[in-house]
């Protein structure tokens, strides 16, 4: 396993160091703005970089002891696998811009699935990656708290994150903070629909009715949301799935 590793911090090293570049010519042109231009001049030459490195790292130890089960032959060869190769490459990209463990935990769990899958389809697991890319840490979180089950457990999971997954009521008459706030949440849940990670819930209107309308959008009125297949085999491939 170590020799794999290797071969692939030879790979992360060639890209490390085109970036390296593009950081060096950014600091030298930043640093010629007045007043903050020094300033940004060297987060950009040492903070971003060792962020870097340590993002790297630390998904290095987690993605390796995530595969510690798997076969050293079934490694080795997805490892030589250009269609693996192409999706670690992917994963390098969004681990640098990882803001938190828990974002490098998904990233890693997609990887080793693929690793572990002996049918891998790499499309399928790269398709999912791009999607995983497009989503926010509370996204990721709304999508999980929908694909549970077990209501106990669904309740246990939005106690444990109310703070973030509620979303704050707000009214005409409700300060513009509270407004914006609760504008910025809806918009969580229409981006997962977007991706075709949830889809609205509509309830049948009684005979003779004409369904209810959304004041809003003047469309049919959506009773909630649910997650779709798809949702659910991305909360799946990312070790989220309440069954695992």
């Amino acid at each position: 396993m170590n020799n794999d590793m290797h071969t692939s911090s030879d790979e992360i090293d060639t890209s490390a160091n085109k970036i390296d570049y593009a950081v060096s010519a950014i600091k030298g042109s930043v640093g010629l703005i007045p007043w903050i231009g020094p300033l940004v001049a060297e987060v950009i030459g040492n903070l971003i970089p060792n962020q870097r490195i340590d993002r790297i790292d630390k998904y290095l130890r987690v993605l390796a002891e995530k595969v510690r089960m798997i076969e050293r032959e079934q490694l080795e060869s997805r490892f030589h696998d250009p269609g693996f190769i192409d999706l670690f490459e992917d994963s390098l990209h969004q681990v640098i811009k990882a803001l938190t463990q828990e974002r490098i935990e998904h990233i890693a769990s997609l990887v080793k699935n693929s690793l572990s899958d002996e049918q891998a389809e790499y499309i399928r697991y790269k398709h999912l990656l791009g999607l995983l890319s497009e989503l926010n840490d509370i996204e990721v979180l709304l999508l999980q708290s929908y694909s549970l089950l077990s209501p106990s457990k669904h309740e246990q999971f939005w106690e444990q994150h109310k703070d973030v997954l509620s979303n704050p009521i707000a009214v005409f008459s409700s300060p513009q903070e509270e407004i914006d706030k609760s504008v910025v949440h809806d918009s969580y849940k229409d981006h997962l629909v977007r991706l075709g990670l949830f889809r609205p819930r509509f309830v049948r209107p009684r005979k003779d009715e004409p369904p209810e309308l959304d004041t809003k959008t003047g469309m049919v009125k959506a009773h909630g949301y649910e997650i779709t297949p798809l949702g659910r085999l991305l909360v799946r491939h990312i070790d989220l799935d309440e069954t695992e």
